[in-house]
């Protein structure tokens, strides 16, 4: 169950500022401006960012950024299967992940870097460096799987959603699923080796 919540806010764009709240049953909550039309709401992403959210438990403060990257990654995915992202996939990855390349090119961690930037309010590096993560898992799950993220997440709703309540617990169940140990090893990866070796110099998904 999920309930959606729609408060009025004038604002130079559709959804200025929107929420998820996991107490209780699940719920997200949009500011929107209503002077927009329809066609306004739909092309916006943030409904499919946030919807995106809710597919996977509450990650805990600690990981908001991999949280941020999840959704950011997701909403592309979303609106692609729903017809209303404009141009391929990987030339939105490209646009949104390749100007915040440059914040990994470091011997810091990818975890702490993304850490660093959400609390500096540096959202977008933050979410769209993040979600360099996802990148990875997909292309690793559709390269030695033969399944992609978004096909994965969906069977994850079914089997595991309401059971888990961290991350670890999230990628344990999907290292099950797949039989395979991608989505912990990838988050060690991020979590302990050299943000360099782990982000490209120039984005190509």
């Amino acid at each position: 169950p999920l309930s959606l919540h729609l408060y009025p806010r004038k604002s130079n764009q559709p959804v200025p500022w929107a929420y998820t709240r996991r107490d209780g049953k699940g719920s997200v909550h949009f500011h929107v401006d209503a002077r927009f039309g329809l066609k306004k709401f739909v092309d916006d992403w943030t409904i499919y960012h946030e919807l995106a959210h809710m597919a996977l438990p509450y990650l805990g403060s600690e990981y908001r950024w991999l949280s941020e990257g999840f959704a950011s990654y997701m909403q592309y995915q979303i609106m692609a299967q729903t017809g209303v992202l404009k141009g391929d996939l990987a030339e939105n990855y490209d646009k949104k992940i390749a100007p915040h390349l440059r914040w990994f090119n470091s011997d810091l961690t990818a975890k702490s870097i993304a850490t660093r930037l959400m609390d500096n309010k540096q959202y977008p590096a933050a979410y769209w460096g993040s979600a360099y993560f996802f990148v990875l898992a997909d292309n690793k799950l559709q390269k030695q799987h033969q399944i992609s993220l978004p096909q994965l997440i969906s069977l994850y709703q079914d089997c595991c959603r309401e059971q888990d309540n961290n991350v670890e617990a999230v990628f344990a169940s999907l290292d099950s699923m797949i039989k395979s140990k991608l989505f912990t090893q990838l988050l060690n990866e991020f979590k302990n080796s050299p943000a360099r070796e782990v982000y490209p110099e120039v984005f190509s998904q």
